[in-house]
């Protein structure tokens, strides 16, 4: 009725982080098994039919160097740069729809190991960066999940829409939008590859 394109995010879960040790092992080792759990799948409203919904994949896979780390320290990310991110919930959306049609920059999460600690947690080299919510404190913040993912996609559709608006001469059709991006989109290799292995 309002020709409006809408854009909601997946979802997060808690699975995906600890600080329990032996927790923090089995997502090591698991992932992305986990992501398939029924505690991960879409929350409302990811599910509606009409919106877009954008779950999370990981943009790096390379920690920033904490200060002081010792030769027995282990540090590694849970997944590989363009997989997706392991707090992000998956589909499929209602009656088997594909859910989330689109996944865009959302954080990671790393595996730290130091003397008798384990524990799985977001870390600043890993996650998004955006503008702090609280200037006077911090200029900058860093943050994982499906919300940071939203907007990329929001504001590609918008970029979109003032072509489209230009190129036609009146407003075009937020159909067509969903259209022209699902056409550009591809599915990144490395997600790709690794959910191939976890069917086989």
């Amino acid at each position: 009725e309002y020709n409006v394109l809408l854009v909601v995010s997946a979802g997060n879960h808690d699975l995906g982080w600890t600080n329990n040790p032996q927790e923090a092992e089995e997502i090591l080792a698991s992932y992305p098994d986990f992501l398939f759990d029924p505690q991960c799948g879409l929350c409302e409203p990811a599910t509606a039919a009409i919106p877009i919904t954008v779950g999370a994949i990981a943009e790096h896979d390379i920690p920033a160097i904490s200060a002081g780390p010792r030769s027995e320290d282990i540090m590694r990310t849970i997944a590989v740069a363009q997989e997706p991110t392991p707090t992000t919930r998956i589909g499929p959306g209602l009656n088997g729809a594909v859910k989330p049609e689109f996944v865009a920059p959302g954080g990671n999460l790393a595996f730290r190991g130091f003397s008798n600690i384990r524990q799985v947690r977001d870390e600043q080299g890993l996650a998004v960066m955006s503008f702090s919510n609280e200037p006077t404190r911090s200029l900058f913040a860093f943050d994982i999940g499906t919300s940071l993912a939203a907007p990329f996609v929001s504001r590609s559709a918008a970029m979109m829409l003032a072509s489209l608006r230009q190129y036609f001469g009146e407003e075009p059709d937020a159909n067509l939008l969903r259209a022209i991006l699902a056409s550009a989109a591809e599915v990144p290799v490395p997600s790709d590859d690794r959910i191939q292995v976890h069917r086989g």
